[in-house]
């Protein structure tokens, strides 16, 4: 589970009088109008129960996760106030939202308290009296014995606050909860062993992923082994322990069974409220170095022991080693045909298979040595009845166990449909200079499987609604990272950047490969119904490239870089085939990669277009979790729901922001102030001058941040974004994943990485 300790969200339109009444005179409203109610909930964390010489234990921490709600109670003298009675605020992924709180003197010495999760009836389970407001709460709360689902886990991880006073100054004013942990916890550490391979010499295997020996047939029970006892813990796989939330009064003992073993954990006393109790069974996770040799035995368990030992255990051996070498499926295949070109590229700037070098063969060995002068080639491999793919997956092993290893295409850490290929893939092999030498391993089989046939979809309808919900996947996931790398959402700092941009850059080719399938099947249809979809899904994968220009300076499709001219090009074709707001937001997405290559007369005239149409208005007030985007003139290109909220990645204020900084940039200084000052006065804000244009604009950006578009804007304005460790200019762009340059040699890695 990811953890953060401190979530800081502004809570939108908080005005600071109401009350009261409204006042004609801005002047005489106390404050400033425009301020809101700064809200900030820590975490406290559960911390250990045993003794800790250590002068910090940061304990486990609850993540809110979009959808999640709080309770707030305000409390004046002896009574609740009916205005904010059990008010809930949601949070949807980067800011809590609610019922606005109109302030005026009543508010004035008020008592707040919070807690989580949000309970719609909440009579009786408040004390005015007491010390602890939420004691009859804690002391009614019901745990249920499934915990293994994250989401589970969570909602029942009751947390409250303390009494917390409004704090106002020079006319800001802003709530601090410390919500604490009601339950306590049970951690266990079951055992595991992770084996260290080695050949005679002592000399470690190399290894691409690590061998553990992990506990089977894991279950766990309260004080007794029979049916109706049993309980469902949450596993922290990356910590690879299991986690259950107690009743501190709880004296259950906690009986765990695991490779045919029981353990007793006992509980009695020992679960304190907001506390831990870690229980390490059998040593919990060591290491141990292994010679592994033929004749060495294999357990249930995973465990290795050697074929050496005397007496070892019958029971649950499943196995004998009777291999150890190269795990590779034809390494020594002979007589394998290798076509070599060299590497061209067509009118487009396309990376291509260019004039054949010639055709080379295998040695004894398997090997071969391909001589030739150029700094760069392409080959594949040839071999009647083999192949380099299996099931349409490429090849890239066999493991311990004798199973295909297959490269991981989309770099996402999973083997998934996504990673086949129904095309021919080519390998490259590049150089610095003549000098160098390289080396590439190609794997082969004669088990090879029948392709994998695409399903048609039957009707234009259910090709509709198949991609807009794998669109709709990505744009919430592309607005996650975007607050993560902007706000440090999730607790992001960039020390995590390669982690974000590897599992960014693999949801995005996922869209593009599914994207590329659905087009390549609506191809082969001539009806109008069909060709116009495919067209929409063209666009729709522009506005991808579009964002991963924006995040990485770079694109790929089907294996080849896209040069920035070609994704110009294709979207200005594809304008002539869409209407509608489909046809403007592909303007908007051409600005977009204008003012990022600096093209800022480009850019000027694809805003312009828009801006002309008069089609759209600013709607600066408009709540986009809950307005549909065919009820606002402010989105242009959006209506994606997910997680409770619309996603509208494409908004007019973004088109004046542009307009303005390419008129700006340009020169034409006038035009550049007029949409500058239209931002503003949609907000309620005075007009600037010529001398603080550059400035209003990088602020009105920020606006921005909630679409998935803003992280580009940090290098087109040499701006830090909030997260910790940002670093410039390293940070304004993202680092390209590691299995992407391997696959596509035409990739460049960004500075800095």
């Amino acid at each position: 589970m990811k953890q953060y300790k401190l979530i800081q969200v502004a809570l939108l339109a908080i005005l600071l009088f109401g009350w009261a009444g409204c006042s004609q005179n801005e002047e005489e409203v106390p404050g400033n109008v425009r301020n809101g109610i700064v809200l900030n909930v820590t975490d406290t964390g559960i911390i250990s129960n045993e003794p800790s010489t250590r002068t910090e234990d940061t304990g486990f921490v609850t993540t809110f996760t979009q959808g999640d709600q709080i309770g707030l109670f305000a409390v004046k003298g002896d009574a609740i106030l009916d205005e904010i009675n059990n008010m809930p605020f949601t949070f949807n992924g980067s800011s809590w939202s609610g019922k606005p709180i109109l302030y005026d003197d009543r508010l004035a010495g008020v008592t707040f308290y919070a807690y989580y999760p949000y309970q719609p009836e909440m009579t009786g389970k408040t004390d005015l009296i007491g010390d602890d407001f939420f004691a009859p709460l804690a002391a009614g709360w019901e745990l249920t014995t499934e915990q293994s689902d994250q989401k589970a886990y969570a909602k029942q991880d009751l947390m409250t606050s303390n009494a917390t006073a409004l704090i106002g100054e020079n006319g800001n004013y802003s709530l601090s909860f410390q919500l604490t942990h009601r339950m306590s916890l049970v951690v266990v550490k079951l055992p595991s062993t992770r084996y260290i391979f080695t050949d005679a010499e002592g000399v470690a295997i190399p290894e691409e992923t690590p061998y553990v020996a992990m506990p089977v047939d894991v279950a766990f029970y309260l004080d007794n082994v029979e049916e109706g006892t049993k309980i469902s813990p949450y596993y922290d796989a990356k910590k690879d322990e299991y986690r259950l939330l107690r009743k501190p009064s709880s004296e259950n003992q906690i009986i765990g069974h695991y490779n045919d073993k029981q353990c007793t954990l006992d509980t009695a006393e020992k679960m304190k409220e907001g506390k831990y109790k870690r229980f390490v069974v059998d040593g919990g996770y060591k290491e141990v170095t292994h010679h592994l040799q033929v004749g060495d035995y294999y357990y249930a368990d995973g465990s290795v022991v050697s074929g050496n030992e005397a007496e070892p255990a019958k029971d649950n051996c499943i196995g004998i080693v009777c291999w150890v070498g190269n795990p590779m499926p034809s390494v020594l295949y002979k007589d394998v045909a290798v076509v070599v070109n060299k590497v061209g590229k067509d009118s487009l700037g396309i990376y291509t298979k260019g004039d054949s070098l010639g055709v080379w063969k295998t040695d004894e060995q398997g090997q071969v040595v391909i001589k030739h002068t150029e700094n760069q080639i392409v080959f594949n491999v040839y071999k009647a009845d083999y192949s380099d793919k299996y099931d349409n997956y490429l090849l890239a092993g066999v493991d311990n166990a004798g199973k295909f290893m297959y490269v991981d295409l989309n770099a996402d850490g999973m083997h998934t449909k996504e990673d086949k290929v129904d095309f021919e893939l080519p390998y490259y092999v590049g150089y610095v200079d003549d000098v160098k030498s390289s080396t590439k391993t190609v794997y082969m089989t004669t088990d090879i499987a029948e392709p994998e046939v695409l399903e048609e979809l039957p009707d234009a309808d259910s090709v509709r609604v198949a991609w807009k919900d794998v669109l709709t996947d990505y744009m919430r996931y592309n607005v996650e990272a975007e607050s993560k790398l902007v706000q440090g959402y999730a607790n992001f700092d960039y020390s995590q950047v390669g982690s974000l941009s590897d599992s960014l850059w693999s949801k995005a080719y996922n869209l593009v490969n599914k994207g590329n399938q659905f087009v390549d099947m609506l191809s082969n249809s001539t009806e109008e119904q069909y060709f116009e979809l495919k067209q929409n899904i063209l666009m729709d994968l522009s506005l991808v490239y579009t964002q991963l220009y924006g995040y990485y300076g770079q694109m790929v499709d089907r294996g080849s870089v896209i040069p920035e001219d070609q994704l110009i090009k294709q979207m200005e074709s594809l304008s002539m085939y869409v209407n509608g707001n489909r046809r403007y937001a592909l303007s908007v997405m051409l600005a977009k990669v204008h003012l990022l290559r600096q093209d800022w007369q480009g850019a000027a005239y694809s805003c312009e277009e828009v801006i002309a149409s008069g089609v759209y208005r600013l709607e600066p007030q408009l709540d986009h979790t809950m307005v549909p985007s065919s009820e606002s003139k402010e989105v242009i290109y959006g209506d994606f729901y997910a997680d409770g909220k619309y996603i509208h990645p494409l908004l007019y204020k973004e088109v004046l922001i542009m307009a303005a900084y390419a008129n700006f940039k340009m020169g034409t200084i006038n035009k550049a102030l007029q949409f500058v000052n239209e931002l503003l006065a949609s907000y309620g804000m005075a007009h600037t001058d010529v001398t603080l244009i550059e400035n209003k604009i990088i602020d009105l950006s920020s606006n921005l941040h909630g679409t998935g578009q803003l992280y580009p804007y940090a290098r087109l304005f040499s701006m830090k974004f909030r997260a910790d460790g940002f670093e410039t200019p390293k940070n304004w762009f993202l680092p390209v994943p590691e299995s992407a340059l391997l696959s596509c040699p035409n990739l460049q890695q960004n500075p800095g990485y």
